[in-house]
């Protein structure tokens, strides 16, 4: 069995600190698993060389899931899932005083704690950045936050990424935390394990994906649809109101010249891509593209639908036609030399700076959103964007650099 995670959880929903973590390189950590929780209805991806626990003692009014930790007996850095259950019946979670509320709570937690009692020590508690993210359809909060934890004579500058999402009158709070002295090496694994959590709307029965995932046909099913790794749409594909079709990573889904997909549904692009040749009638649908790529030669006709391009990638040599009703939104890349007619919403927000600087942006055109500038992290030389008026105080906290 595996060993009881002791942590300590921020108050009001702050994050976890764990005392059992790794400080020792992994030769597995690269290869990636991914973890499914049916009872709670959520799968995250994890480092296949990390200790899973998901038989937490639960003692407090949160619900500790799971934990994964190196394999090591010193305290670097983790990955945990909470649930909060009933914390927003009475909270507006997209509000300012929630993360007024937050911030203050996190600073409550890191003073209150001492080494005689848990065993380490918290100062230097700082929220450094902020910005909302779309999770399984749900507008959610990504936190940057730093502490200095305190283990007797030695201390360590922690680097917090903290993932907020509202589930009706539930929260989710997902952390990976890490040593800064060692964040270059463990970054991209904490960023691509919050990056893939995803909530299961509807109880899914393996063998019936699996099944599903056989098919030689592209055929739409009643409810959600997962189409084989490959598979072609060469007349009608329709996608009903209701309907779902949920195209993972590693799946093709390929629009012939002759091919249309009339989508009155939802289509999920989770990290799979769709090339299109043809036609896709988004008229009154909804396109999520999560992290996948649309390659589009053809046409969208998004008249009254919404194209939402979450952290994904647009290729477009062919028209996307948004019309006056439809609305594209996008927050990953979008390029190509193609048309785009748009007579109503059409929204850019820039990217994240790690996630510019893995797209190849030189470090010194990387920009940030509105009321943001950009700064150098001293512990690894990566940027970042925080508030306007913080970079001189970031400075003389040894935080950043000129």
């Amino acid at each position: 069995m595996a060993p009881v995670l002791i942590a300590v959880v921020f108050v009001a929903g702050m994050f976890v600190s764990a005392s059992i973590v790794s400080a020792e390189k992994d030769e597995a950590v690269t290869k990636i698993k991914m973890y499914e929780n049916q009872e709670y209805r959520f799968t995250i991806e994890y480092p296949s060389g990390w200790i899973l626990n998901d038989t937490i003692p639960q003692k407090n009014k949160w619900i500790e899931i799971v934990s994964f930790i190196p394999n090591t007996e010193v305290w670097s850095q983790g990955i945990y899932v909470y649930k909060w259950e009933g914390d927003l019946k009475d909270k507006n979670f997209d509000s300012n005083e929630y993360l007024e509320n937050h911030n203050k709570a996190a600073q409550d937690w890191c003073s209150s704690l001492s080494i005689s009692e848990n065993g380490f020590a918290c100062m230097n508690y700082s929220l450094i950045d902020q910005k909302t993210v779309s999770i399984s359809d749900r507008q959610s909060f990504l936190l940057e936050e730093t502490w200095t934890r305190i283990d007797g004579e030695f201390s360590s500058d922690v680097l917090v990424y903290n993932l907020q999402i509202p589930d009706g009158e539930d929260r989710w709070t997902i952390i990976a935390e890490s040593k800064k002295e060692i964040l270059n090496e463990t970054s991209n694994i904490l960023e691509n394990s919050l990056d893939s959590f995803t909530l299961l709307d509807k109880l899914q029965n393996s063998s019936v994906i699996e099944k599903i995932s056989d098919q030689n046909s592209c055929e739409s099913l009643e409810l959600d649809w997962i189409p084989p790794s490959t598979c072609q749409v060469n007349n009608m594909l329709k996608i009903d109101f209701g309907s779902r079709l949920i195209i993972d990573l590693g799946v093709k889904l390929e629009v012939s010249y002759s091919g249309t997909i009339d989508n009155k549904g939802t289509i999920n692009i989770d990290g799979g891509s769709i090339d299109n040749k043809g036609i896709i009638d988004n008229k009154g649908g909804i396109i999520n593209n999560n992290g996948g790529i649309i390659d589009n030669d053809g046409t969208i006709e998004n008249n009254g639908g919404s194209i939402d391009n979450n952290d994904g990638t647009i290729i477009n040599n062919g028209i996307i036609d948004n019309g006056i009703y439809g609305t594209l939104n996008d927050w990953g890349i979008l390029r190509g030399s193609g048309l785009i007619n748009s007579d109503s919403i059409f929204t850019v927000k820039v990217l994240p700076p790690l996630k510019q600087l893995k797209h190849g942006t030189p470090l010194e055109e990387i920009t940030c959103n509105d009321g943001f500038e950009l700064i150098i992290k001293a512990s690894n030389d990566s940027p970042a964007c925080v508030k306007l008026g913080t970079t001189q105080k970031l400075i003389e906290r040894g935080w950043a650099k000129t």
